[in-house]
């Protein structure tokens, strides 16, 4: 089966709690599908591999829009600050840290069952 290609566009980059983790908000569009959803990729950080994903989780045009309806009422009152956060604007490149910039193959040792 053939895998399908997709462009994929960061919005905005969450931060979290922690310097090591973070939210990327992406932009997904399948040209051979002709399909467009929201990422929220998960990412964790390593000073060996840089950034990579945990995880995502990919909505579409209808859930983003419930996700919305769910959160302009209830984001004001239960979510400190939220009314006072502001869209970024233009999607800004990723700084990327110096360990992701030199690509680096990883070995494993190949340990089968028997």
């Amino acid at each position: 089966m053939a895998k399908v290609q997709y462009e994929e566009t960061i919005l905005q980059m969450l931060e979290t709690d922690s310097q090591d983790e973070r939210i990327a908000v992406c932009l997904i569009r399948c040209p051979v599908t002709e399909t467009t959803s929201i990422r929220l990729r998960e990412e964790s950080f390593s000073s060996h591999v840089g950034w990579y994903t945990q995880g995502h989780v990919d909505l579409s045009p209808a859930q983003v829009q419930a996700l919305r309806a769910v959160l302009g009422p209830v984001a004001r009152e239960a979510l400190p600050g939220a009314g006072r956060w502001r869209p970024s604007g233009a999607a800004k490149p990723v700084e990327r840290a110096a360990a992701e910039e030199a690509p680096a193959t990883l070995q494993f040792a190949a340990n089968r069952a028997g």
